[in-house]
Formats: C-alpha cells, structure tokens, sequence
C-alpha cells in the first residue's frame, strides 16, 4: 500500500488509492530516511530484510531443512510465489512505519472537513461533527464501505462462518507441518523434526 501498488492485486478498483499514496510519496520518503540513517542502524534494517528473504527462499513442501512448509495465507490468497515474490528491502521497513505513522493519524481528513465546513458553512457549524464524526458519540454510525459483492468480485467471499473457515485452516496447517519427536538436547527439551533425531540439531528447543 506504502509503495502504491495494490491496483497490481486488485486491479483498477485500487487505483484511487494508489495515486494517493504515491501523491504523498511515501515510498520516496522513506527512501530519503533510510539515507540519513546510520551506518549500524542500516545493517538492523538489512538484518532483517535478509532474514524475511531467507525464510521465504527456504520455504519446500517435501524438503528435509526447509525454513517453512507453505507460505502464508496472503501469499496464496493473492497468487503470489516464490518465483514471484518481491525481495524485502530495509526501505520496504521503513515505508510500513510511515504507513503506521499515517494511520495513527487518519482523523486528518475528518479534522479537515469539519474545519471546511464551519468556514464555508458557518450556519452549519454546529453540526460539523455529526457530519464528520471523530466523536465517540458519532463513530457507531459509521459503516463499512466493503459489502458481500465487493468480497465475491475479489474472490473472496464464503458462505461458512468465521469459526469454520478457522478451523478448516487448521486442519491444512497440520497436515502441511512436519511431524515432531520429543527428546533432549545438551539436557534441555527439544523437538526434533522425525527422522533427524540422530543429528542431534534441534529445531525448537531453549538451546
């Protein structure tokens, strides 16, 4: 969303929002403070970005060491692979946090039109926050913009309900995940994928 991207998911009905955000150029701000910070904290931000590149590099159904044995939900939700999954970069970090700093404040739009109104609409000043409500007494009016033909038209629409679509999730999960054996290590408890046991390199444990 930072970037200005999602219409690349979600086709031109996202367009609005993509032009928005590339308007207030989040991604080329975040650019601008990855430049000015310092060296060590450059290497945290490259740190990490590495490690979620790792994971997803590693991630094999069948493999014997992978990092992973599916890639989450939103991956196969939006059709993305591994062949063409983008690598995370430390901007890419960055542009989540300026997202999360523009959500914090998205009463912004609310504040402006309420000040537009008492200026251009004087006699319905009294009435400017019923008509962009901020107020907790006003909020519970509001509405969600997404309906059930917005869900079907992304093909993401159910008939079961939240608990079973969970459940149904779980089962998939479990099957998808390697069996375990308990043991020890260095006597510590430890779980070893099955048929690694004797390597003596656990994969969970408080070593």
């Amino acid at each position: 969303m930072a970037r200005g991207e999602v219409a690349e998911l979600f086709g031109e009905d996202a367009l609005t929002m993509d032009s928005f955000f590339r308007m207030l150029g989040t991604r080329k701000i975040a650019e601008e403070s990855y430049a000015l910070l310092k060296d060590e904290d450059k290497e945290v931000y490259q740190a990490y970005a590495d490690g979620i590149n790792d994971y997803v590099a590693g991630i094999d159904l069948m493999g014997d060491d992978p990092t992973g044995r599916l890639l989450p939900p939103e991956f196969l939700t939006f059709g993305i692979t591994k062949e063409t999954w983008r690598p995370w970069s430390p901007v890419d970090s960055i542009c989540v946090l300026k997202l999360m700093n523009f959500h914090l404040s998205w009463n912004w739009m609310n504040d402006l039109t309420r000040e537009s109104i008492k200026r251009l609409h004087p006699e319905l000043a009294d009435m400017a926050e019923e008509i962009s409500p901020f107020h907790k007494g006003f909020l519970a009016k509001l509405t969600t913009v997404l309906d059930e033909e917005d869900l079907k038209a992304w093909d993401q629409y159910s008939d079961k309900t939240l608990l079973e679509r969970y459940e149904a999730a779980q089962e998939h999960v479990k099957k998808a995940s390697p069996k375990f054996t308990y043991t020890e290590y260095k006597g510590k408890p430890a779980q070893i994928p099955d048929g690694t046991v004797g390597k003596g390199e656990p994969v969970l444990g408080e070593d």
